[in-house]
């Protein structure tokens, strides 16, 4: 992966982080720490799962990447882009 598409993925979460209220981030166990949660093809996201795993906010940030409307970048709540994806036309179909 390229240091400028790196660099871009962590200012797309930084400005996402400063849009919203902070207070569910401040407490995620991946706050300072983006790289294991980046999109890249072909990557795993073992440590994002291990991490998201035990958070104590896995949920609100779920919810946060699902209602986005448009899907985040990366690893959010435990899921991938395609989970989640997922996810939104099941609750949109639930609805």
């Amino acid at each position: 992966m390229s240091e400028g598409y790196k660099r871009q993925q962590s200012e797309r979460l930084d400005e996402r982080e400063q849009s919203l209220s902070r207070g569910w981030m401040d407490l995620a166990a991946c706050r300072g720490n983006p790289e294991p949660f980046l999109a890249n093809r072909g990557r795993t996201y073992r440590q994002a799962r291990a991490i998201c795993a035990g958070c104590p906010v896995r949920t609100k940030c779920l919810d946060f990447a699902v209602a986005g409307g448009r899907d985040v970048m990366g690893y959010w709540g435990g899921t991938s882009a395609r989970q989640r994806q997922w996810l939104r036309a099941r609750r949109g179909a639930a609805a």
